[in-house]
């Protein structure tokens, strides 16, 4: 087979599990491989029975054989339809997370891996069911390809009953047209010369004017510009640049953007990248089922519809840069609504929409698309929540589209939609930077004090008694005594017995972090930025290796649990926390060198144990190294755009215990069950427990006797599971 491969064509790698083909249940790879034959490629089906864990058979070696020749690879693309995760086959490791030594993916073949799904029943689509029929599998089947850095496609197969009871694959059609197109995309990106290619950069503009460029802890703008200074740098054809983000935002704004406002027809006419008209527009519509034509003109009316459009065209918003748009996303319904732009379910997109992604496909000509930050509106149109249909919004707009989709690291649950319904490529960007709140001025009305107070003697009643009526009026003039749910009009006597109460809620204000800024993709934290990241990546323990200030405090011999008990004063605290920082920043001094910064420690606390010792170990080189390669953000999707496999990695809030989140860029998946709920987690979560436990019996006198639990997805992969360690903490579990 090989021997007479047509080489001259592009070449695509489909990989089936051997049961396929020794019960001849063949009939969608067949099919499968006849279109993209037809559509100008040639293929390389290898079935195959994989072993584990290093054993026989595995699937590197599979690799190796079929998809390289000469330390080189023979494919451009491959396609999967193995359920489970090939990377944990070909490694030795437990576990799911795959070093990138380990990741044959990329050190072999290092191009996209496509997984095309099965249905194991009977396929419905969205008119006639809104779920998937076997909707575990499918998410089995999603995960573990996630976890592997597979890009997400669509269902090619579903289960018949033959006339003789036998159960077999039968093909989808027109989803196997959908997975075709989307190799042919990556294909075509990947053979053509840098700067040819075409891309769109797209930014979110809802409500009023002025707010383009709207994404969660990242600058959208200037996030743009460094790409595309990135983009010039990698040989791009990007023109007449804006200097700045401020530069790129000004033009957006004077250029015909999602408020059409004042613009005269003329000046739609003659700044717009693109019109589209009616008798074009309905080619498009006409190829869209009945269904979805139905749903759509309910709420929106006959094409083309009056959002977006003038004198009967749609208009396509942007910035043309050479061979670059940066445009903004159409909106889902009028600024008026705007509670029903991102999540309605049952919400359809008016036409510009449709036409505003397929001028992009056919007039633009575009390779690909980034949509920029966390999130768009894509992701969220009616469907289904994964095996999407031909009548779920998300697969017949993007429709095969190269997606590349920088998303905040911290919030995988709705990354994961993404990755689920638009077939993106994640680049999973870093959080803000974080910063100790400390003491602003109307708190440290109440702490000052609050301190004095706690460092008077219980002998000295009168003096007690006036620092309680000014902690009383200071709480007062703060409104603080609604937060703590006591009487405004308690008394000085009264209130004395709350004064714990209200230590412990300067101590957790006081003690929180908080964003400094926003995030600017590639952007390496420089100075104080730097400072305070390794600081609040370092707060709480990461795994095994204990939290930087605890480890610092026991060398010191400050009690920090005396502290937050209100036994010690909490001026000790920012007096530990004002070494922290000065150590930090004198590891920068020394460009985090192991051994010099240890040398610092010692020379500045008088000692050094083992557990200090491993934390400062952990800042130089896990952390700091981590943080120095924020580029990789620009380049991993320099890489994507290159056709190019892009490694994949966990995702969760790094200043949760989850440091080992860095480097960024990476193509990222939500959890790892096995590591559910973290040792960090875990400490949080039964601290939790028991708070609630000593407030209820305080309040009611007796113990709960049932406790009812709303367990969020997102909020247990972003604080990889608090609320699960503290329901198995209520439960005796340890």
């Amino acid at each position: 087979y090989m021997s007479c491969l047509d080489m001259s064509k592009p070449v695509v790698g489909i990989l089936i599990t051997g049961s396929q083909w020794i019960y001849g249940d063949l009939d969608h790879i067949d099919m499968l491989i006849r279109k993209l034959e037809s559509a100008g490629m040639s293929t390389i089906p290898v079935f195959f029975n994989a072993g584990s864990n290093g054993g026989k058979n595995r699937m590197s070696d599979v690799y190796e054989r079929y998809f390289m020749k000469d330390g080189r690879s023979l494919v451009r693309v491959i396609i999967t339809n193995n359920p489970f995760s090939q990377l944990a086959n070909s490694r030795n490791a437990s576990g799911i997370r795959t070093s990138d030594d380990d990741n044959f993916y990329r050190v072999l073949t290092d191009v996209p891996v496509l997984q095309a799904m099965m249905v194991t029943n009977r396929f419905v689509d969205y008119e006639e069911s809104r779920t998937s029929g076997d909707a575990t599998k499918m998410m089995i089947q999603a995960a573990w390809t996630e976890m592997d850095g597979q890009i997400l496609t669509v269902p090619i197969s579903d289960v018949s009953i033959d006339p003789s009871g036998r159960r077999k694959n039968r093909p989808l059609e027109d989803r196997i047209d959908n997975l075709v197109k989307s190799v042919s995309n990556r294909v075509r990106i990947s053979s053509k010369p840098r700067s040819e290619r075409k891309v769109v950069i797209v930014l979110y503009q809802y409500g009023e004017m002025g707010t383009i460029g709207g994404a969660a802890g990242l600058d959208s703008i200037e996030s743009t510009a460094n790409i595309l200074r990135s983009l010039k740098v990698n040989g791009y054809r990007v023109e007449d640049m804006p200097e700045t983000g401020r530069e790129l935002a000004d033009r957006l704004l004077s250029s015909v953007n999602n408020d059409l406002g004042c613009l005269s027809s003329e000046a739609i006419e003659s700044m717009a990248p693109g019109l589209m008209d009616v008798k074009t527009y309905s080619k498009y519509y006409s190829e869209l089922p009945q269904y979805t034509r139905t749903e759509m003109e309910s709420q929106w009316g006959k094409p083309i519809g009056d959002v977006m459009t003038d004198k009967g065209c749609a208009v396509i918003p942007g910035i043309v840069l050479g061979n670059i748009l940066v445009t903004v996303q159409p909106v889902r319904t009028w600024n008026d609504q705007v509670e029903r732009m991102y999540h309605d379910p049952d919400l359809y997109p008016p036409h510009q929409y449709l036409a505003f992604y397929r001028w992009l496909r056919d007039e633009f000509d575009a390779d690909a698309m980034i949509h920029v930050g966390t999130h768009g509106s894509l992701e969220w149109l009616p469907g289904k929540s994964i095996g999407l249909s031909s009548k779920c919004c998300p697969s017949f707009i993007q429709d095969g589209m190269i997606n590349i989709y920088p998303y905040l690291i911290d919030d995988p649950g709705e990354g994961i939609q993404a990755k689920r319904r638009s077939q993106a490529v994640l680049i999973g960007h870093m959080c803000p930077t974080m910063t100790r709140c400390g003491q602003y001025d109307d708190i440290g009305e109440v702490d000052t004090p609050l301190q004095e107070y706690l460092r008077t003697p219980q002998g000295d009643r009168e003096h007690r008694l006036e620092l309680i009526a000014q902690i009383l009026d200071a709480c007062r003039r703060i409104d603080l005594l609604d937060d703590l749910n006591i009487p405004d009009d308690i008394v000085a006597d009264e209130f004395e017995s709350h004064l714990d109460d209200v230590h412990d809620y300067i101590m957790e204000v006081k003690d929180s972090l908080v964003r400094d800024g926003i995030h600017v993709l590639g952007r390496v934290p420089e100075g104080g930025k730097m400072d305070e990241s390794i600081y609040s990546l370092t707060r709480i323990p990461n795994g095994d290796i204990p939290a930087f200030r605890d480890a610092l405090a026991v060398c010191i011999g400050l009690d920090l649990n005396g502290i937050r008990a209100g036994e010690v004063p909490s001026t000790d605290l920012d007096e530990l926390d004002s070494v922290a920082m000065k150590l930090i920043e004198d590891f920068r001094s020394r460009d985090y060198d192991y051994p010099e910064c240890l040398e610092a420690v010692e020379s500045a606390i008088g000692m050094v144990d083992g557990p200090l010792e491993s934390s400062v170990r952990f800042i130089c080189e896990v952390v700091a190294p981590g943080l120095k390669k924020m580029g990789d953000e620009l380049e991993s999707i320099i890489e994507a755009l290159d056709g190019r496999y892009v490694l994949p990695g966990p995702s969760g809030a790094p200043t949760r215990g989850h440091a080992d989140l860095l480097p960024m860029g990476r193509n990222y998946y939500s959890i790892d069950p096995d590591c559910i709920p973290t040792r960090s987690a875990w400490a949080i979560g039964m601290r939790m427990a028991d708070q609630f436990i000593d407030k209820f019996v305080a309040d009611k006198g007796a113990y709960p006797r049932e406790v009812g639990f709303i367990v969020w997805a997102t909020d247990t992969m972003k604080t990889d599971g608090d609320d699960i360690a503290y329901a198995l903490w209520l439960m005796g579990v340890r």
